[in-house]
């Protein structure tokens, strides 16, 4: 496993349509990488990642929203972002190893023992990494079964997390 250090940035739009992009310049990398979420209170968030979140992790908050504000004027000079809101976390996203700290251009699926460890490395992939797995099952002759899980039903239930978003845009007050 390898470790890709990212500054991400959330921009909750003034804007009511959802956005899925890839916005591409010269590189192989997307400059930006654009999904939409929306908050508890049906407010739209973009949350970018690309090119934007790997530069960003030498930026301070100010520095990367600085920065993200410039990007979208340039990718999106028809809009205004003057009432948006903007926010920005670090994480460092998990991935496959590779040599020179690359990144993964495919899914990842490997068997050890009677361990399967699959990554799709990204969303788009999914499918692919589906494929893989299912490929690995028909070859150690292993075949899907139904299987009673009713017992499952007592165990406690863990909390989830709220999304991201909510916790920077949607604070609650005590």
């Amino acid at each position: 496993m390898q470790l890709r250090p990212l500054h991400m940035v959330m921009v909750q739009t003034p804007f009511d349509y959802p956005l899925y992009a890839h916005c591409m310049g010269l590189s192989n990398r997307p400059r930006i990488t654009i999904t939409t979420h929306h908050t508890e209170d049906g407010k739209a968030v973009w949350y970018l990642g690309g090119q934007l979140a790997e530069d960003g992790i030498d930026r301070s908050e100010e520095e990367q929203i600085a920065a993200t504000r410039q990007e979208l004027k340039s990718l999106f000079p028809w809009l205004d972002f003057s009432d948006a809101k903007f926010a920005t976390f670090f994480i460092d996203r998990a991935e496959p190893k590779q040599n020179g700290m690359l990144k993964p251009d495919t899914s990842y699926a490997k068997t050890i023992q009677n361990i399967t460890i699959a990554w799709p490395t990204k969303l788009a992939l999914a499918p692919k990494l589906a494929r893989e797995i299912m490929d690995a099952f028909d070859k150690a002759k292993l075949t899907p079964r139904v299987n009673d899980t009713s017992a499952l039903q007592s165990w406690p239930k863990p909390s989830v997390s709220s999304p991201i978003w909510e916790q920077a845009f949607c604070k609650k007050e005590n």
